[in-house]
């Protein structure tokens, strides 16, 4: 559904957050946070939701099950500000760092699959929807952008080697990637 940017568009600064309030985190059963995340994935009004946001959803966890309910990147943005603003005590620069470190771990735990078959067109792949969490994060001001360009910088380079043993693999890789260096750099 569609909702009106005010019930997304918090922003991550001190002013924002403070008088935003966001919502502490509870702790849950497994199954009232698979209930959680499919009435994120769903039309359910965020200030619903903000009551149930569970707690010790965190780094790998929360990135399937984002991906697993193929929750809008919108809301998944909603739950990340919370998670990371209850983690780091609502402390911006925390959780940008936070934020920027998980986000590249998740990354670079992707692409390390070995078996990393990039998804048809129509299809989206677990490394696509992290990679436009990525890009959304960096619209929205949410990360480090000098961290977040240096792990794929550094990529790059280290893996210019592979790129030698499958070309096909390496255009493949790139062709992913280059979404996150648009979104980087100003054009």
């Amino acid at each position: 559904g569609v909702r009106d940017d005010e019930e997304y568009n918090h922003a991550l600064s001190e002013k924002e957050t403070t008088s935003w309030g966001a919502p502490e985190l509870v702790h849950v059963s497994a199954e009232d946070v698979r209930g959680f995340f499919s009435a994120l994935a769903s039309d359910d009004a965020l200030s619903s939701l903000e009551r149930r946001a569970p707690h010790g959803v965190r780094k790998r966890k929360l990135f399937e099950s984002l991906y697993e309910y193929a929750v809008p990147t919108h809301r998944a943005m909603w739950f990340v500000k919370i998670n990371y603003l209850s983690q780091c005590r609502r402390d911006v620069d925390a959780c940008r760092r936070l934020w920027t470190e998980d986000l590249i771990s998740q990354v670079r735990e992707l692409l390390r699959d070995e078996n990393i078959a990039l998804a048809p067109a129509e299809t989206q792949s677990e490394l696509h929807y992290v990679l436009g969490l990525g890009n959304y994060s960096i619209e929205q001001d949410l990360i480090d952008h000098k961290v977040y360009f240096g792990y794929f910088m550094r990529y790059f380079t280290e893996h210019k080697k592979y790129s030698k043993r499958s070309e096909s693999k390496a255009s493949d890789v790139l062709r992913t990637l280059m979404s996150v260096l648009r979104a980087l750099v100003p054009e």
